[in-house]
């Protein structure tokens, strides 16, 4: 699996506002925040079921993802850069030694 991590709910809501500015679908702000929390909870949840996850902060608008981590079999096989708010939103990862 690979998963594209966000800063903020915040930072959900601004990209789904550029989008519906170019012509994408409106999304109601409290769906937004919902989907952002559950997103991070179901994956904080199963973490440890996928044979491969990798990790990607795509917090920087009009950036290109910074790889963060990935894992295998539920262990960290890879640690570039991990930002706090993925600890924040995964607390999961600090059971693997990540602070």
């Amino acid at each position: 699996m690979v998963y594209f991590c966000l800063n903020s709910s915040a930072e959900a809501k601004r990209r789904v506002a550029i989008r519906v500015e170019n012509g994408g679908h409106f999304v109601p702000e409290k769906e937004i925040e919902q989907r952002f929390y559950d997103g991070y909870s179901n994956l904080n949840i199963n973490l440890s079921f996928f044979d491969n996850l990798h990790l990607f902060d795509s917090s920087r608008y009009k950036k290109e993802p910074q790889y963060c981590l990935s894992l295998a079999n539920g262990k960290l096989a890879k640690l570039e850069t991990c930002p706090d708010h993925i600890i924040k939103y995964i607390p999961k990862l600090k059971e693997l030694g990540l602070r």
